[in-house]
């Protein structure tokens, strides 16, 4: 089963997907540009009740201990900050929007990854002095090519996996052998298609094989932000291949493992707040 997609057939198919919330295109683009004001914020978020819900939600949460509660989303805005909020829109549209129905396919196990690379390049980024909540974002979307294939070939996803299991070989290569492409591929595609910022293009097409893109930073990061992940045994996949580490794409990031070490505790915490948020418990962590 070889139907060796193009990229013009991928880009065919993917207009057949839903379209991400108007919100979310707006947030992530403004990401690009100066911060927006308040008040616009507010007034895009507030056209839709679940967004509503998970702001209000994560505000009460982060001011427990306190008498009042917080009720309007301008409260909430000042008290978590505009980097969280835009985090919290865009983990909510991307849980609730792309939720397939596979019995192969296990959404808990696949959100559970994508909050553990986001914490991780987050933290990686603020290390190399970059821009903390894009490589966020960046690291949420890594893998959305996976949910593409799930929906639009879901007997190529089976086979895909079947494939992995047989061969004992990693998820891209299996990708390849049956589609053509690899979901690092297709999900750029896709962000292309959400006209999303051409970081996140160039970060999901490049988090396999960021020594292919020419040194682009965002593929860096969260190429060594998926390995950090496995390293850390936070939102693994089971039976997947760790990927191939590019010390090139370490290097390039002036980082060492050491760096990053102080922030384990963190990285951790944050991980299993994502999830307990979004209700994906995460597994129990093993002891250090």
């Amino acid at each position: 089963m070889n139907s060796e997609l193009s990229r013009d057939a991928v880009l065919g198919r993917i207009g057949e997907l839903p379209a991400l919330p108007a919100v979310v295109g707006d947030i992530l683009g403004a990401l690009e540009n100066e911060v927006e004001p308040t008040e616009r914020l507010v007034g895009r978020i507030n056209a839709d009740p679940v967004l509503v819900a998970r702001v209000l939600g994560a505000a009460n949460s982060a001011s427990q201990g306190s008498r009042q509660r917080i009720g309007s989303l301008l409260e909430a805005i000042t008290l978590l900050g505009f980097n969280r909020v835009r985090q919290l829109v865009l983990m909510t549209a991307l849980v609730r929007q792309f939720q397939p129905a596979s019995a192969v396919f296990d959404p808990t196990t696949f959100w559970r990854h994508s909050f553990a690379v986001a914490v991780c390049a987050a933290v990686i980024a603020r290390e190399a002095a970059m821009d903390e909540e894009l490589a966020f974002n960046a690291g949420l979307l890594h893998d959305i090519g996976h949910l593409f294939i799930v929906i639009a070939y879901p007997r190529e996803f089976e086979a895909i996996l079947a494939r992995m299991l047989a061969h004992d070989t990693d998820i891209v290569v299996a990708e390849r052998a049956i589609l053509g492409l690899d979901h690092s591929q297709i999900g750029s595609a896709m962000a292309e298609h959400w006209s999303l910022p051409g970081a996140f293009v160039e970060a999901i097409e490049g988090h396999h094989n960021p020594d292919g893109r020419n040194n682009d930073a965002f593929s860096n990061v969260v190429h060594v932000a998926e390995i950090l992940s496995y390293a850390l045994d936070i939102g693994t996949i089971p039976r997947s291949a760790v990927p191939a580490f590019s010390s090139r794409a370490q290097a390039h990031l002036g980082l060492s493992w050491q760096d990053v070490a102080g922030r384990f505790g963190e990285i951790e915490a944050k991980y299993r707040a994502a999830c307990l948020e979004f209700g994906f418990s995460p597994p129990r962590l093993s002891p250090p």
